[in-house]
């Protein structure tokens, strides 16, 4: 996404997860593994996981059966920041450390440790919003660019994002707005 995670930071998105499997949704992490300062979700088959760190150095996960029972294929609108996760509007857990300062831009389908993409995700994404404070800084949906090649793009930026992991997007069936 190019964008630090901080305490004023706030994700909306609305995704599905296509595959059983373990790996994530989004995430950024300030060192190489969960437990170094780490904002994520995860996806383990029938439920989510959710990293928070609880200072910029040291996170806890909120184990592999937070939330509802979630079922492959069906959408999951997420509200995550410093004060509230929230899972299809109903409020699961308290959000993030308040002060909370990221070194690595947050990665979707994927989490980014310590300059390597981890966990790489297998989902449909309709949206995803992140936010600092009250001002949008990302506003990512699923396009073809103009060579029909599916990726996400920005529309605060104007931007075009291709995956930057293994493979390429596959597009979904053709919507309107």
């Amino acid at each position: 996404t190019g964008e630090l995670l901080n305490g004023n930071s706030k994700i909306e998105t609305k995704f599905s997860c296509s595959a059983s499997g373990n790996y994530a949704v989004f995430g950024a992490s300030n060192g190489s593994a969960y437990n170094s300062g780490e904002i994520a979700v995860f996806w383990y088959g029938n439920h989510l996981d959710v990293v928070k760190p609880t200072s910029n150095t040291y996170s806890t996960t909120l184990g592999q059966n937070f939330g509802p029972v979630i079922y492959s294929g069906i959408p999951i609108e997420l509200s995550y920041d410093k004060t509230v996760i929230k899972i299809n509007n109903s409020s699961y857990a308290s959000g993030w450390y308040a002060d909370y300062t990221g070194i690595n831009s947050m990665y979707i389908f994927g989490v980014h440790r310590t300059s390597s993409n981890k966990y790489m995700g297998n989902m449909r994404l309709y949206y995803l919003k992140l936010y600092n404070g009250d001002t949008i800084a990302r506003d990512f949906i699923p396009v073809l660019d103009n060579n029909n090649t599916p990726c996400l793009y920005d529309r605060v930026s104007g931007v075009f994002f291709y995956n930057a992991g293994t493979g390429q997007f596959v597009a979904g069936p053709v919507v309107s707005e």
